[in-house]
C-alpha cells in the first residue's frame, strides 16, 4: 500500500507538482497479541478493534473487546464508546 497521498489518486504524474505531497503512516496491528496490546482502556479498544476487524474469527474477538469497553461504563461516554466500536465493526465487515 502506498504512504503517499498522490500515488493513491491514480492520476497522471503530470498533476504531481499540483496536488497535495504528504505521506500519512500506515499501521498493520493485526499480528498483535491482546497482551502486546498496552495503554490507556481507550487506546487498547481502538487498537483492538482494528486488530480484529479482519480477523476470520471476530465473533470470538467481540466479548472481550465489549468487556474492555464496558470498563468505560463509569465514565459519561463510555456508551458512546461501545456505540462507535458495534457501528465500526458492523460497516467494515459488511454486517
Amino acid at each position: 500500500m502506498p504512504t503517499d497521498f498522490f500515488s493513491l489518486l491514480n492520476a497522471p504524474e503530470g498533476l504531481r507538482p499540483y496536488s497535495l505531497d504528504f505521506r500519512y503512516q500506515l499501521g498493520d496491528f493485526s499480528h498483535l497479541s491482546e497482551e502486546e496490546i498496552k495503554g490507556e482502556i481507550w487506546l487498547r479498544v481502538c487498537l483492538s478493534v482494528l486488530r480484529a476487524i479482519l480477523h476470520p474469527g471476530l465473533r470470538h474477538e467481540l466479548r472481550p473487546l465489549i468487556e474492555l469497553a464496558f470498563e468505560l461504563h463509569e465514565k459519561e461516554t463510555g456508551v458512546e464508546y461501545i456505540h462507535t466500536i458495534m457501528y465500526y465493526l458492523t460497516r467494515a465487515t459488511g454486517g
